[in-house]
């Protein structure tokens, strides 16, 4: 049967509308070649147990109304724009029954669009828009759809899109068994928004390598319920969703293997939820960067809450992950653990008031992995109940920065359960704890280069607590002989030691090395930078800058010695451990040690610093460079704190080392410490040395492998 140019009666049934027309097994066409349009109204119906074209072929143009309380249309399927251009409105009431195929035919010529509007108004069966070409679906004022599965941008070319707005607008039934794909091989989205509804199972957003899908949930009672087996934004694709202004998306599913947000190698996924009450709840593990690459923005107030269940950032060895709580109010819960970097790439960046809280976090948890996390700025906190584990297997970095707060609790007394900073042989764990107000308080142990206070391994464990940084712990600081903490003196850092017996009461237990230096703002005087009630192990204590008292457990900051740039001094070090060289533009302070000697014998050194004017090295930008001549004996530990002014991304900042006065330079194997004003950093021989800034961001992981962390220079045991 085919209807072109107006509705034509049937020979077999009554007319249409206000009657029943019923085709049996044959095909209704509606525009085929031409223009066609067919009204069902006034409780009229059409039914079919074939198939329905609406705009089929070239030149093809079908326009479909179904309106009215009992207006009905049924079919097997409906392909709605089948190699032309078709469009169908149910509304007021009308119904449709069967499977719907919008935009079904031939990529770049099929257009179809279907519009549901009004209480009243449903649609039996599945929906799929941009089957072959392009489709789209929009769903308002009250309709329903009661199937909440089909393809969105099914095939490779094709192009979907669905809207769904307005309360009482509902796309699938509740616990909906349907399977939703919006972008399967070709590009989708899907926007839910002033209140509308979508329910579905299983879900893909970009399944298919190629695909491209979005979805966006925005608006107080604007919800996306899907269940199955899980959610997968950027299955092998691009996919992305964004939770915003009060949307809500509830992922409860049963078995499966969870939810991933860039599921396999290739995809990308990102999700972002922003704005006070957003928020995205699931029941089951979330994977950010399983094997691919994956992203999750929380941010302006959104929330997103896991109950009892954890998550995995950078899953697989060819996995990157990145995890971002920023603004306050903003937050992750749960009741479980976070590993950052499993087997891959991982990040966590709390900030600007941001939160997390979880039972345990792991930062580079299997061997090759490399984890970092970031807690920066007032007011933002990652509380965990039950431990951290920084570099377990692989490569891990925490800095605790700006005022924010790190809170780990030992809830299960166990030691087991003790923080540690390199746990596992071959890892690498560092920690930076830097600006006033920065806190890691632990009500545990804590473990530097070993798996607990008893067992030694070959991992290596650096603690860095600078520019009135601050970490409290509870009973033991346990230093292996791979252990190492740097402690910058003069500013309020601190490394306090609690116990039983009250504050400081705890025991400091150094097998390794612990390094004090006096920081470059420091005056000169006596300060007391660890507090502890008892001092054990055959470890090293050595200063930079000052002198420090195994007796007393005090460190005396030097004076300062003043000299100009390209001017040739000399210092006792016996007496005096600290010089400041002022070029007029430019200043560099030297911290010494003590013990440090001229190479022809005796504590007296020259020493001279001139500015060196190299730009850049290698792509990246010189933020200062000064040349040293020195008598000083090579291999003895000295801090250069060069001013490089304020506003730098302490992740992007390298040193670079010369020995020909700046003609030829290479990367130097270190960290470094960034308070804003100057970049301090130890080194164990002069010559000439800059500090520049990376133009990429994700150099940090390069550069963590290369120094872990600042000041993390290879210790010896001769070091004093």
């Amino acid at each position: 049967m085919e209807v072109s140019g107006v509705v034509i009666p049937s020979p077999c049934t009554n007319p249409v509308p206000g009657g029943v027309w019923n085709l049996g097994a044959s095909d209704l066409l509606v525009g085929s070649g031409a223009f066609g349009s067919l009204v069902i109204g006034d409780g009229g119906s059409v039914t079919s147990s074939a198939n329905a074209q609406v705009g089929l072929g070239t030149g093809g143009q079908g326009e479909v109304t179904v309106s009215g309380a009992g207006s009905a249309w049924t079919a097997n399927t409906f392909n709605i724009g089948s190699g032309g251009n078709g469009s169908v409105l149910i509304e007021n009431g009308g119904q449709a029954t069967g499977s719907a195929f919008v935009g079904y035919y031939s990529p770049g010529a099929s257009s179809g669009a279907l519009t549901l509007t009004g209480s009243g108004t449903v649609w039996n069966g599945v929906v799929s828009a941009g089957y072959y070409g392009t489709g789209s679906f929009s769903l308002g004022n009250g309709a329903t759809v009661t199937n909440g599965g089909g393809l969105m941008g099914s095939e490779s070319g094709s192009n979907g899109s669905a809207t769904v707005s307005g309360v009482g607008s509902v796309w699938g039934s509740a616990n909906s068994s349907g399977t939703l794909h919006v972008g399967y091989k070709g590009t989708a989205s899907l926007v839910v928004e002033n209140g509308g509804i979508v329910n579905n199972a299983l879900t893909y957003i970009a399944s298919s390598a190629g695909s491209q899908g979005d979805v966006t949930v925005t608006g107080v009672g604007s919800q996306w319920n899907n269940g199955g087996t899980g959610l997968s934004v950027g299955g092998s694709g691009i996919g992305t969703m964004t939770i915003s202004a009060g949307g809500k998306v509830n992922t409860t599913t049963s078995g499966g293997s969870g939810n991933f947000i860039g599921q396999n190698s290739g995809g990308q996924g990102a999700v972002t939820i922003t704005g006070a009450g957003s928020k995205w709840t699931t029941n089951t593990y979330l994977t950010v960067g399983n094997s691919g690459v994956g992203d999750l923005l929380i941010e302006n107030g959104g929330e997103y809450a896991s109950g009892n269940n954890g998550m995995s950032i950078g899953s697989n060895s060819s996995g990157s992950g990145k995890v971002t709580v920023t603004g306050t109010n903003s937050k992750w819960t749960s009741s479980q653990g976070v590993s950052i970097g499993s087997s891959g790439s991982g990040e966590l960046n709390i900030a600007a008031g941001g939160s997390v809280s979880v039972s345990s976090g792991i930062i580079a948890h299997g061997a090759g992995s490399t984890g970092k996390v970031e807690v920066t700025g007032s007011g933002s906190v990652w509380n965990t109940s039950l431990g951290i584990d920084i570099g377990r297997s692989g490569s891990g970095v925490l800095t605790i920065s700006g005022g924010g707060t790190v809170n780990t609790n030992n809830l299960s007394g166990a030691d087991a359960f003790a923080p540690h900073i390199g746990f596992a042989d071959g890892s690498q764990g560092t920690v930076t704890v830097t600006g006033s107000g920065s806190l890691w308080d632990i009500d545990a142990a804590l473990v530097l280069g070993g798996i607990s206070l008893t067992t030694d391994t070959t991992a290596t464990g650096v603690l860095n607590i600078a520019d009135g940084g601050r970490v409290n712990a509870y009973g033991t600081v346990k230093l292996w002989d791979s252990g190492t903490i740097n402690l910058e003196v003069g500013n309020n850092s601190l490394l306090q030691v609690n116990g039983s017996g009250g504050i400081g009461s705890g025991t400091l237990s150094n097998d390794g090395l612990i390094r004090l230096s006096a920081a470059p703002t420091a005056s000169a005087g006596v300060y007391t930078p660890i507090s502890a009630g008892s001092w054990s192990g055959a470890g090293l204590y050595a200063a930079l800058g000052g002198v420090w008292n195994n007796s007393t457990h005090e460190f005396t900051v030097s004076t300062v010695q003043q000299s100009s740039a390209g001017s040739e001094a000399t210092i006792d070090l016996s007496t005096s451990q600290r010089i400041l060289v002022d070029s007029g533009t430019s200043v560099v302070s030297i911290a010494f040690s003590p013990d440090g000697q001229a190479s022809g014998g005796g504590s007296t050194i020259s020493f001279q610093a001139s500015l060196n004017n190299t730009s850049q090295i290698q792509g990246t930008q010189v933020l200062s460079a000064w040349d040293f001549v020195t008598d000083l004996s090579t291999g003895t530990p000295v801090q250069l704190s060069l001013d490089i002014g304020t506003g730098w991304d302490p992740n992007l900042l390298m040193v670079w080392h010369s020995d020909d006065g700046g003609l030829t330079w290479n990367a130097y194997d270190t960290g470094i410490l960034y308070d804003q004003s100057t970049a301090s950093f130890t080194v164990t021989g002069f010559s000439s040395y800059a500090v520049a800034a990376v133009p990429e961001p994700s150099t940090w992981v390069l550069l963590a492998l290369a120094g872990l962390g600042m000041w993390g220079l290879r210790r010896h045991k001769s070091a004093s």
